[in-house]
């Protein structure tokens, strides 16, 4: 397996997960609204904030990975807009990353082995 690629355009509602190519990674949006990252079944990142709050979250065409409320107001980013071209990753080591079209990265959940 590999490595699962998120291109702008991907979005998850509650419930949803984005897995790595494994299965070893999701990027879970809970049903009680928190964004988790689990590793190997157990939480291993969370949104800061997101918490009761999250509702869809979009990999979007300027580069930036947002978590919107219900009403479509950001509660989380990876603040990385102005990147038209970047990517959401999510690894089968553990991490999720938003790479620049150039394969740099410019985010990371620091979860990886």
């Amino acid at each position: 397996m590999s490595d699962a690629i998120f291109h702008a355009g991907t979005q998850i509602t509650l419930n949803e997960a984005l897995t790595s190519g494994n299965g070893r990674t999701l990027l879970r949006l809970q049903e009680d609204r928190n964004l988790v990252l689990y590793k190997d079944n157990k939480p291993a990142w969370q949104a800061e904030n997101a918490w009761s709050h999250g509702n869809t979250l979009k990999v979007q065409s300027d580069g930036n990975v947002v978590l919107y409320d219900e009403g479509d107001r950001p509660v989380w980013a990876s603040n990385t807009e102005g990147n038209d071209g970047a990517y959401l990753v999510v690894q089968d080591d553990g991490n999720a990353v938003v790479y620049d079209k150039a394969g740099g990265p410019i985010w990371a959940t620091n979860t990886g082995d």
